[in-house]
């Protein structure tokens, strides 16, 4: 997917942003996935300042690919959805269920062999 990946150099947030969070800025869908040094490398809890510039990914250039979701990144967790369920950017970061509109996510696959807590979701726009 990075073959196809849009990423904006110059993106910052007003709001402190946690890493391998979904944002919306100025009506783009955008994937932050900093990367970080040291122990830090792999922690998904770091936070990214407000202000800062962030490595964030657009998230319509990624149409009909399939991103791997873990549970942690979906509202309430996975363990409800089903194959054909519609997956929207919440205000947290995270995604939830909603309406097809905009930048968003068909749930494809929720099958256990992914990892313990994980679904594959199709990017698609409305």
């Amino acid at each position: 997917m990075f073959d196809v990946a849009k990423i904006n150099p110059v993106l910052t947030s007003d709001e402190d942003v946690t890493n391998y969070s979904f944002i919306t800025v100025d009506d783009v869908l955008y994937l932050v996935m900093n990367t970080f040094s040291g122990d830090a490398s792999y922690r998904e809890d770091m936070v990214i300042k407000a202000g800062e510039y962030l490595n964030g990914f657009d998230v319509e250039a990624w149409k009909d690919k399939k991103l791997v979701i873990d549970g942690k990144h979906v509202t309430g967790g996975i363990d409800s959805l089903s194959e054909g369920d519609v997956l929207v950017a919440a205000d947290d970061g995270t995604l939830e269920a909603g309406e097809a509109s905009g930048v968003h996510f068909v749930v494809t696959d929720v099958d256990a062999y992914l990892t313990e807590a994980a679904i594959k979701a199709r990017v698609a726009v409305a």
